[in-house]
């Protein structure tokens, strides 16, 4: 592993909107017709719960990271926690279980920037602009690395204005409830007992929105604190489920459950009915910006793991 010492320079606020990058992601507006479908009136909740799993999940990151704040994250953490009380190094088998763990969770990094870039060619396609798909891809990622470049600061700022334009696009349909708000009784606050397992199993999908929190994790050198990262992780994850519980609920009081449920992009028919014909376009333009920032922050995070290999 490498010895080379990073600058702490990411305070509080770099790491929860580095957080809140992760999960506001463009996997929502596919997530969302889904966890509409078995929630349900109830659907809200499915976020509620999905939310509460993942934040005890952010806990035990963050106990951990607490312990060993290292950007290598879950490879120290498999050496120290299974290495013998007298050893003062862990033995081959727990060195090589470690590698391989650390290296599947960098590749599969590496395969998840590649699907993001893959799918932000194809939303940027949808508008025939003539640019053939792999230079979009080879630009997709090509950017965020060159932001990646300029230093951690550089990123996270960018990350950062990129996230609030993102949040802004989605404030909009919460507000809008004040004017479009013909079927907000199809949202439920009172439990639908008959209807307890649907919900578990839209609050297990749910749980793929969160994906990504734990990820700030490999950032952990070039925090100003060792107690960013369990403060960042808790209140990224508690904001992004409360946030995307209003979204949720407004999405329903605008379109109607039944028409929510059975749509393939329900945000897109929110902003149908706020803006006419045009919402397609804000959805698109949406997804664009949330995959961006999702590559911003991955690429980061990526980097800094394989920079300790």
């Amino acid at each position: 592993m490498s010895d080379e010492k990073l600058t702490r320079r990411l305070d509080f606020n770099d790491m929860f909107f580095t957080g809140v990058s992760y999960m506001i992601g463009a996997g929502i507006f596919t997530l969302m017709p889904f966890i509409i479908k078995y929630g349900g009136k109830n659907a809200w909740l499915a976020f509620i719960i999905g939310g509460i799993i993942s934040i005890m999940t952010g806990l035990s990151f963050a106990r951990l990271n607490f312990e060993y704040p290292v950007n290598d994250a879950e490879y120290s953490w498999i050496r120290e926690i299974f290495k013998g009380k007298n050893e003062k190094e862990p033995n081959a088998a727990v060195n090589g279980f470690a590698s391989i763990v650390i290296w599947v969770v960098g590749i599969m990094g590496i395969f998840a920037q590649a699907t993001i870039s893959l799918g932000l060619a194809e939303f940027i396609g949808t508008y025939n602009l003539g640019i053939p798909k792999h230079v979009i891809t080879f630009f997709a990622l090509g950017l965020p690395t060159l932001i990646n470049s300029l230093g951690v600061k550089h990123a996270a700022n960018v990350a950062k204005t990129v996230i609030t334009i993102v949040i802004a696009a989605f404030l909009i349909i919460i507000g809008a409830v004040s004017k479009f708000n013909k079927h907000i009784g199809d949202n439920n606050l009172k439990l639908d007992k008959k209807n307890i397992p649907n919900l578990l199993r839209a609050s297990f999908i749910t749980i793929f929105a969160f994906t990504g929190f734990q990820s700030v994790v490999q950032l952990s050198e070039e925090t100003t604190s060792r107690s960013i990262i369990p403060k960042s992780i808790t209140a990224s994850v508690i904001f992004t489920t409360i946030f995307y519980a209003l979204v949720l609920i407004s999405v329903i009081a605008i379109v109607g459950l039944n028409k929510a449920s059975n749509t393939i992009y329900p945000v897109s028919e929110a902003y149908n009915v706020i803006f006419g014909k045009n919402g397609r376009n804000i959805v698109t333009i949406v997804s664009i910006i949330c995959m961006f920032s999702t590559l911003v922050i991955g690429v980061l995070g990526v980097s800094r793991l394989f920079q300790k290999l």
